[in-house]
């Protein structure tokens, strides 16, 4: 697994959990707003990994979606600005529009190595939050055994 992967892999799991309501790890869809376990979910992004790849990992630009929203309906973007809109304000959307148009440099691999590690502890932390979390847990110590031999 390539270091770029391995750090979508975490913070894709960072992003469903971090919008999950303790004790249990269930989150609402961005778009449609259907309560999901966290597995059930994705990590959509409103503007698409193809348009702007340097936007993968911003975390304005990520939040939950259903496999409904995030594939069948391309994403819901629509749905999905809105709802941007009320959680970061109109101003916010519009420069992360702006930033979609610009080009973004590539991934360094240490960082990402690095950033991942971090992003697990981050994780790890949050999880004590909530019951039955082994999934989780046992998740991140894997991810965590891959990275050690990057």
């Amino acid at each position: 697994m390539t270091a770029y992967n391995l750090y979508d892999r975490v913070f894709s799991i960072y992003i469903r959990l971090k919008y999950c309501e303790p004790p249990n790890l269930y989150a609402k869809c961005f778009t449609c707003g259907k309560l999901h376990h966290f597995t059930r979910l994705q990590n959509g992004h409103y503007i698409s990994r193809s348009v702007a790849p340097h936007l993968v990992f911003d975390k304005m630009n990520c939040h939950p979606q259903c496999v409904s929203c995030n594939i069948f309906k391309e994403g819901n973007k629509q749905e999905y600005r809105l709802n941007l809109i009320e959680t970061y304000g109109e101003e916010a959307v519009k420069n992360l529009e702006l930033r979609a148009k610009m080009r973004g440099g590539g991934f360094n691999r240490i960082g990402l190595i690095h950033q991942a590690k971090e992003l697990c502890e981050e994780i790890s932390r949050m999880v004590g939050n909530y019951n039955n979390a082994g999934v989780v847990v046992d998740a991140i110590e894997r991810l965590k055994r891959q990275m050690a031999n990057k």
